[in-house]
């Protein structure tokens, strides 16, 4: 499938981008893990096909545990008019990219 859109977190360490199938992909800058040589580079953490209808906006932010660390977000919207949070903290290349939090923006 085509890329039809990509963003970067404001640190450069991650980013995503959605296609035409209505998935989203998340990469890391970083050594991964799983793997023998342990370049540092860019991996593809996880996948998840999320919407229904064509995606619109991807976006990065962040939020503040309650231990005061920062944490990265990404939300995406798409047509189907859901707005879905991807739990970026706990989604690892052993699941798919797991959803935080999805709602209706009618």
């Amino acid at each position: 499938m085509r890329i039809v859109d990509i963003c970067f977190s404001d640190d450069s360490k991650w980013f995503a981008c959605y296609d035409e199938s209505h998935s989203v992909a998340l990469f890391k800058y970083g050594i991964d893990e799983s793997l023998e040589d342990k370049t540092v580079s860019w991996f593809n953490v996880a996948r998840i096909q999320s919407h229904t209808l064509p995606i619109t906006s991807l976006s990065f932010g962040k939020y503040l545990s309650d231990k005061g660390v920062m944490h990265h977000r990404l939300f995406s919207v798409g047509k189907d008019m859901m707005l879905i949070e991807y739990d970026i903290k706990n989604t690892t290349k052993e699941t798919s990219l797991l959803i935080r939090n999805k709602g209706n923006v009618k």
